[in-house]
């Protein structure tokens, strides 16, 4: 016996656009994998697509995808202190925790950050700003985005004290040099208004100047001069490797040996004035 059957159809008009859901089994919005991550949905599990490690159950996403955290992985993830170690990690984290390790300090520039009395013992406050200083001052300098993988970046939580002005005297936390000796650059971070300066391998800055962090490092970790011209600052010549020059010729001939374009030299302050007195 044969059986027949209509079949129906619904004819939607032109402007039928449904809402993306989080219980839809459609990847759609915001989301990483369907029906999860982005700002709206729910967590993604093991597996899933994701973009950033807060898509991610446990808080962790590598090369897009959620991954479970293990204590080698050379990331700061799970409920470790710092990078592999502390939480349930079996190893112990010292004096100077790391908090990106891409390698063995003698192959990397290594940053020890470093939290000022202003913090006032509010250890979490300052690893925010230290997220927020390594996205929005490291990664977002050109020449240092392109070589993020040649740095490690540490923490200590004993308190050290910026010095303010140009001639105030920054003090770090006992036991640092010993504990931290490999340092290239230390950065003591506070949180009141001050001139911020470098000594050395030793600069402060403020948690949210992303730009006063990158210029007083480049001082402290890199040897480079102010390129700018005013009273305020100490002129002198860099070196091996300079950013200014007391001449054009200088300047022209380093260029060219460098392979960068010599027009590109300027003078910006000018020869025998107060401004460039230390020339």
């Amino acid at each position: 016996e044969t059986k027949s059957f209509k079949v129906y159809l619904i004819k939607l008009s032109s402007d039928y656009n449904p809402q993306p859901s989080c219980t839809d089994n459609i990847k759609n919005g915001d989301e990483t994998d369907i029906d999860c991550g982005g700002n709206t949905c729910g967590l993604c599990s093991e597996g899933k697509s994701c973009k950033v490690s807060v898509d991610c159950g446990s808080n962790y996403c590598l090369n897009s995808i959620c991954k479970i955290p293990n204590c080698s992985d050379n990331i700061k993830n799970g409920d470790e202190e710092a990078v592999d170690c502390g939480g349930s990690c079996s190893n112990v984290c010292g004096f100077c925790k790391p908090l990106i390790k891409n390698g063995p300090n003698e192959d990397k520039i290594d940053i020890v950050f470093i939290q000022d009395k202003t913090y006032n013992g509010d250890t979490d406050a300052f690893l925010s700003d230290l997220d927020n200083i390594i996205e929005k001052s490291f990664k977002v300098s050109e020449p240092i985005k392109q070589n993020i993988d040649k740095f490690n970046f540490y923490y200590v939580e004993e308190e050290g004290e910026a010095g303010g002005g140009l001639f105030g005297v920054h003090k770090l936390p006992k036991n640092f040099e010993k504990e931290c000796s490999f340092y290239e650059g230390a950065a003591i971070i506070h949180t009141d208004e001050k001139r911020d300066s470098s000594m050395g391998k030793i600069f402060s800055s403020e948690g949210d100047s992303y730009s006063t962090i990158l210029h007083e490092s480049s001082h402290a970790i890199f040897g480079l001069a102010d390129e700018y011209g005013n009273s305020k600052t100490s002129r002198f010549y860099p070196e091996p490797y300079p950013n200014v020059w007391p001449n054009e010729d200088s300047c022209r001939k380093d260029s060219i040996s460098e392979g960068w374009n010599p027009d590109d030299c300027y003078q910006f302050c000018s020869p025998g004035t107060f401004d460039c007195n230390d020339f």
